[in-house]
């Protein structure tokens, strides 16, 4: 709750390539980050021939394709979707004994383009939605499952994340390469909860609170190879943070809504 993950993470084994982790200390490129570093990076699909993967089990019922665009420059694409498979239970009337069902999906997809002359495109996605519902008719009274609120409201959280964007690298020369990359990403959950009267039969808007970060980043590096134990990188690096974060809640003595937060 409150975050854009959820029992299932939405980074998917089949499409990423080696990634790295850091701790302590990082490179310059890497920003503003202050505690970790997980530098995914999603693998190229295969450029001989097209492949097809279909998948059942508890992280979802999933769907992918793979192949060359084109063969005599081993340009690729790949995509790849999924979703819940406790959706589907829950769906055929299988009682998994929990207070909620998560229901989510995700998606990916990379594009990758080399030229002759102009170096290297590759276009990339990744995003995900998830929904998490208590409702006051399954209110376990015993207290063995979780409900975030005492009987008589409904709730309701979502969560969504997705980043995309375009990397272009150029080779000046056999030591020297130049790399752009351009992104939009964005994150936020939204809570609702609604109280319920006239015997549960009505529902009435209790309280409303959204979060959403998006953000824009450029990023342009030059690295040099002088040796194999030499070599330095340079460059610039832009982003832009537009948030937008709203939270009331229904004050009855007020007969109105109070605003907790609006930005």
């Amino acid at each position: 709750v409150g975050t854009t993950g959820g029992g299932i993470s939405m980074l998917n084994n089949n499409n990423l390539s080696n990634s790295d982790f850091l701790t302590g200390a990082f490179p310059a490129q890497y920003g503003n980050a202050t505690a970790g570093v997980f530098d995914l990076k999603l693998r190229n699909g295969n450029d001989r021939k097209r492949e097809y993967t279909v998948m059942f089990g508890m992280n979802g019922l999933e769907a992918g394709v793979e192949g060359p665009i084109r063969k005599e420059n081993h340009s690729s694409y790949i995509a790849n979707y999924r979703y819940s498979t406790l959706d589907l239970f829950d769906a055929l009337g299988i009682n998994l004994g929990t207070a909620s069902i998560p229901k989510y999906q995700d998606g990916v997809f990379k594009i990758h383009l080399p030229t002759k002359k102009a170096g290297v495109f590759d276009v990339f996605g990744l995003g995900g939605y998830s929904t998490s519902s208590f409702f006051s008719k399954n209110y376990d009274t015993t207290g063995a499952k979780l409900n975030p609120l005492p009987k008589g409201f409904n709730t309701y959280f979502n969560n969504h994340m997705l980043v995309g964007g375009v990397q272009h690298a150029y080779a000046f020369g056999t030591q020297t390469l130049g790399k752009l990359i351009l992104t939009f990403s964005s994150q936020g959950n939204r809570t609702l909860v609604d109280s319920l009267y006239q015997q549960e039969t009505e529902t009435f808007p209790w309280l409303r609170r959204s979060y959403v970060e998006n953000k824009v980043s450029a990023q342009y590096t030059v690295t040099h190879k002088f040796n194999a134990r030499k070599n330095p990188r340079a460059g610039l690096y832009y982003s832009r943070n537009i948030m937008n974060m709203k939270d009331s809640i229904w004050v009855a003595f007020l007969n109105d809504y109070k605003t907790r937060l609006d930005m």
